[in-house]
């Protein structure tokens, strides 16, 4: 008997139809795109356990990529479209996303 596991990472596209109140960069009232990143433990290729979760906003007016506070992000996940606020964003350098 043999058991396939593995673990790789994996990307979500959040539903969110809220706003951010004011840019960081910009100071502009914008919308954003919300994703997931996480790791995943595989079991015969079914996804079994996540853990590793890191939430991101892209933005609508200077194609920025902030991360969010994990609460903000979890609550998004969970269905919140409540607006985003600039303490809730810390900005991300160097990261590559699809």
């Amino acid at each position: 008997m043999f058991f396939m596991i593995g673990v790789t990472d994996g990307y979500k596209d959040l539903e969110y139809s809220g706003r951010i109140t004011s840019c960081p960069a910009c100071g502009i009232p914008c919308g954003c795109s919300v994703f997931m990143t996480y790791t995943v433990l595989l079991l015969f290729f079914i996804p079994c356990f996540k853990w590793n979760r890191r939430y991101f906003a892209r933005t609508s007016c200077c194609n920025r990529t902030y991360e969010l506070s994990f609460e903000k992000g979890d609550a998004i996940r969970k269905g919140d479209d409540s607006d985003i606020l600039p303490s809730q964003l810390f900005p991300v350098e160097d990261i590559s996303f699809p």
